[in-house]
């Protein structure tokens, strides 16, 4: 299997029962159940397989919306109006301040320190957005508006700048 990469996408926007958590939730949901699919990723009869890792392809700060419900609105008034609805949506400070946290969490469970043969990293989705409605895909966006963290250097472990997913969990405010 050497050379070989598990590629996951993993989004708690698309769950219909994860958009309702509370900020404290969202985050502990990524310490455990999304920590857990990294750490026991890459196992053949409970011994490490012979080079086969996880990659984290795709996820971004999106949490509490159905961007395949919004995509027909989104067209509809684009249609109606000449504009995207919400193309000017701002972030409040407190939301921006969650997606921090729970950006961070993402980071520091997808790198996995304490599983470092398991996980080859990560790749956040997207780029850059159009628009405000999907402000939460959008990486540019998340670096501008600090909510995407800067990054450590290559060779330090994200989890010696940020905490671990569980220190991240406890600053986090459930409001």
């Amino acid at each position: 299997h050497n050379g070989t990469y598990l590629d996951s996408h993993i989004y708690q926007s698309f769950e219909v029962h994860t958009r309702a958590l509370s900020p404290k939730q969202h985050i502990a949901l990524v310490c455990q159940r999304d920590h857990v699919d990294v750490v026991q990723c890459c196992y053949d009869n409970g011994k490490p397989s012979k080079g086969l890792k996880r990659i984290f392809a795709e996820w971004s700060a999106s949490f509490d919306q159905s961007v395949g419900d919004q995509v027909p609105y989104l067209m509809q008034s684009i249609v109606q109006n000449g504009i995207a609805d919400k193309f000017d949506r701002q972030l409040s400070l407190k939301r921006r301040e969650f997606l921090k946290h729970f950006v961070q969490a993402q980071i520091v469970s997808y790198e996995a320190l304490d599983a470092p043969i398991e996980s080859a990293g990560w790749f956040f989705w997207n780029i850059k957005m159009e628009g405000g409605m999907f402000a939460e895909w959008d990486f540019l966006r998340g670096i501008r508006e600090g909510w995407i963290p800067t990054l450590p250097e290559p060779n330090e472990p994200s989890q010696h700048v940020f905490g671990s997913c569980y220190d991240i969990l406890n600053r986090t405010e459930d409001d």
